[in-house]
């Protein structure tokens, strides 16, 4: 299966409480500067920012920039993918506004939400549900059952149901999600609402439903936004996923390259978000047995994300382990034998060694060790 774009499970900078200072604070100058290179996806300049706010606010000893300074380099961290980090910073920041706020107060929900995000990206999807689930509680305390921040963290909560298998549970939650939305007349969560609930499906293998779905939460995109907004480019690569996943290719790759040209015009030729699309336009090429142009595009998306995250991002690690495959359905060990090391170490160190990917990539290596040997042993007895 192609992977489907999604908008759901994305960190957020200050969820609900955004805490200010002065405008000379040196603490927030450098939270300025990250800012403004977060919002470029320099994400490694923005770190390197944020790890400035965060010293200049243990100077001041300001427990509130602290927590806010420490949100800041956790999401810097998570858009880098170095995720053990960014739980730690997760972490850190949860423990220090329990301290202050208490136990039960909305100024936890960034930390509860920022770091169950990061538990699920891990595989930890017991501890993220509990995590989103005590979110959810409180928000429901202070702001009742049908408060917008209900419906986005019932959202979340379906993503983790949807990763664990757990289907019915999650369709529960879109569905609950969904009606919130409705309810606030809130056209944009619904949006949301609708594509997510159009991925389960999809998994689901219920194609049509899927594909009608993606359809409305595109139509609605496409009012609130216009025609030309980068989120219409999701709304269009995730149909493309449900042609292929209906053996329409020339369709799929159609809107695929849509959706690419439109994120390109808007947003540059070397943006990350278009790294995914050039993934999964390659992963059609595959399919279609084009294996020089799947090739191709495999290694520009890499390059992009190599260029924009460095060398470890776990999402480097997926576009390798797909280029080991097209390799490996070639024949070409020699070739894919490196792409799955380099995957497995990567992805290893972001997701942990038993998370179900990585097992999958693990038992994908050693296959493409056992050709390379038996390959060997052949070359060394020669012909009868």
């Amino acid at each position: 299966m192609i992977s489907v774009v999604k908008s759901s499970l994305l960190p957020c900078l200050c969820l609900v409480c955004c805490l200010t200072t002065g405008a000379s604070d040196l603490s927030t100058d450098y939270e300025q500067k990250g800012k403004i290179y977060y919002g470029r996806c320099d994400y490694i300049n923005a770190a390197i920012q944020y790890e400035k706010e965060l010293g200049a606010a243990q100077k001041q000893r300001s427990d509130k920039q602290i927590i806010k300074a420490l949100r800041n380099l956790g999401n810097a961290h998570y858009s880098l993918g170095n995720y053990p980090q960014a739980e730690q910073n997760f972490r850190s920041s949860l423990a220090l506004a329990k301290k202050v706020y208490g136990i039960d107060t909305l100024n936890l929900i960034p930390d509860l939400d920022n770091l169950a995000i990061v538990r699920t990206e891990r595989g930890c999807f017991s501890e993220a549900k509990e995590l989103f689930e005590q979110a959810l509680k409180i928000i429901e305390i202070h702001l009742g059952n049908n408060n917008r921040l209900v419906g986005s963290t019932l959202e979340n909560l379906g993503t983790v149901y949807q990763q664990m298998k757990q289907y019915k549970q999650a369709e529960t939650m879109y569905t609950r999600a969904l009606s919130i939305a409705e309810q606030n007349k809130d056209e944009d969560l619904r949006s949301t609402d609708l594509n997510n609930l159009a991925t389960l499906y999809v998994y689901e293998n219920r194609i049509e439903d899927a594909k009608l779905t993606f359809e409305k939460s595109l139509n609605i995109r496409k009012k609130l936004l216009g025609p030309n907004h980068p989120s219409i480019a999701t709304g269009l690569a995730n149909l493309a996923e449900v042609c292929a996943e209906q053996g329409d290719l020339a369709q799929s790759e159609a809107l695929f390259k849509q959706a690419l040209n439109m994120r390109q015009k808007i947003l540059g030729p070397n943006h990350p978000s278009a790294a995914i699309i050039l993934n999964n336009l390659a992963s059609i090429y595959k399919e279609q047995k084009k294996y020089d142009l799947a090739e191709k595009f495999f290694k520009k998306s890499l390059t992009i994300r190599e260029n924009s995250f460095g060398p470890n991002h776990p999402d480097i690690g997926v576009v390798l382990s797909n280029m080991a495959d097209l390799y490996e359905l070639q024949g070409k060990y020699r070739l894919a034998e490196p792409c799955a090391k380099r995957s497995l170490t990567i992805l290893t160190k972001s997701l942990g060694s038993d998370n179900p990917e990585v097992v999958a990539i693990r038992e994908k290596y050693r296959n493409i060790q056992n050709h390379i040997q038996l390959a060997a042993s052949q070359r060394r007895v020669g012909p009868q």
